[in-house]
């Protein structure tokens, strides 16, 4: 009598410190709701139209009004990632999901992006400098020609230079669904641990 005393006093006692986890976040207390709302992770799209038009006029010479034009337009939707009520990094993102790999892929991705824009602007910059300065001997009334329009023609190579690298970014090809894919797992393993 006593063993099955025993055995049914552990098995009350071991069942009383398991606690089953929630099953809905309605079924959380209210501080444990704002925690978990504070750490769900989410995602939400962003969406970018780029538009490109064009007017040609046939016969200047004459201004006779004929026109034409010619437009095109791109529409890209990206995925932005939020923990809570804070958009975070894609990298943070993927690094709090526990996928390590695809987040440091994603800070090489936004580095070489970070270093293509400094590096472009820094040419843009040297460019217009060296613009600038073929004015300098128009200031001191002593022009000379060969010297400010080569500075000129050295100006304008700069920034042209830069102009490409500053606007090359390379965007990670993680699909929206992927990645809603992540949260909603993410999610649902905080949701278990309350």
């Amino acid at each position: 009598m006593r063993r099955f005393i025993s055995a049914i006093l552990l098995i009350s006692f071991i069942s009383c410190m398991a606690l089953p986890a929630a099953e809905s976040v309605e079924a959380l207390s209210a501080e444990d709701r704002m925690e978990y709302i504070s750490k769900a992770l989410s995602v939400e799209t962003e969406t970018h139209t780029d538009v490109a038009v064009n007017a040609y006029d046939f016969d200047s010479r004459w201004h006779s009004g004929f026109v034409t034009s010619y437009g095109t337009s791109t529409t890209t939707t990206e995925w932005v990632p939020y923990m809570g009520y804070q958009r975070i990094s894609r990298a943070d993102f993927l690094d709090i999901a526990g996928y390590p790999d695809l987040a440091e892929a994603e800070r090489a991705m936004e580095k070489g992006n970070n270093t293509r824009t400094i590096v472009g602007w820094s040419f843009i910059g040297a460019g217009l400098a060296v613009m600038l300065s073929s004015l300098i001997p128009l200031a001191f009334d002593t022009p000379n020609d060969t010297l400010s329009s080569g500075l000129l023609l050295g100006g304008s190579l700069l920034t042209l230079v830069g102009v490409p690298i500053c606007s090359w970014q390379v965007t990670s090809d993680i699909s929206m669904s992927f990645a809603i894919g992540i949260a909603d797992s993410y999610n649902q393993r905080l949701l278990e641990s309350f």
